[in-house]
């Protein structure tokens, strides 16, 4: 259960709750969020809560609702899911949120309003149904935001269908720079590989030759010498 320091207050005008329906407001701040239900067991135990503590402030209602008595511990509570609240069911059949509830009990309770306006502004709120034109203007609003976005889905598809053909064809131009760079490589290494051949058969012809040039040499000079 959740606590607060912060003044209780009405929820609808900010204005300070009597102090007979401080606990009950504490409750609701406590216990109750309007953006959240509860849970089946919190609403049990705020329905019980609920009933001591609007029990015992029925004398001073009394005084207020005279031609149209209520009688405090008859109260129900239930979740509309529809809008997300919790709501006041009162013995006569009037239902409302329950924050719009304490703010008229606030104000009834400090002589603001009289019976006949309490009970004006508690008359069954009665939520407008969803008409077929209304059902139909929602439909065709869903439908075309579902064009434009199977639209907006259709046109990234295309949009990324041409980026990986651009990148595929990228792809394949790289491929083959590489494949015609590795040929030229090989091709000159064969070449590398010939022309080393070929200069050790030079080196090897040049040194045999200049062996033999020597030979001839001696053979000169022991000629002159006899």
């Amino acid at each position: 259960m959740r606590t607060s320091k912060r003044p209780i207050k009405s929820a609808t005008t900010g204005k300070k709750l009597v102090d007979d329906l401080k606990p009950f407001g504490k409750l609701i701040q406590t216990t109750y969020r309007q953006d959240s239900l509860l849970s089946k067991s919190q609403l049990a135990k705020f329905s019980q809560t609920s009933r001591v503590m609007l029990g015992a402030i029925q004398n001073k209602v009394d005084t207020k609702l005279v031609q149209r008595p209520l009688d405090m511990t008859a109260i129900t509570y239930h979740h509309d899911r529809r809008l997300m609240q919790l709501m006041v069911m009162l013995p006569s059949g009037e239902r409302y949120r329950v924050y719009e509830f304490v703010e008229k009990l606030n104000q009834l309770l400090l002589g603001e309003i009289t019976e006949e306006i309490f009970y004006q502004y508690q008359q069954p709120k009665i939520f407008e149904k969803s008409s077929p034109k209304n059902i139909g203007d929602k439909t065709k609003r869903a439908n075309q935001t579902l064009k434009q976005r199977l639209r907006q889905l259709t046109e990234s598809k295309l949009q990324l269908t041409q980026q990986y053909q651009q990148l595929k064809v990228a792809l394949a131009q790289k491929e083959m720079v590489l494949r015609e760079q590795m040929l030229l490589n090989q091709e000159l290494t064969q070449k590398l590989q010939i022309l080393c051949e070929t200069n050790a058969t030079y080196q090897f012809k040049i040194k045999k030759q200049q062996q033999e040039m020597g030979v001839i040499r001696e053979q000169v000079r022991k000629n002159r010498q006899k």
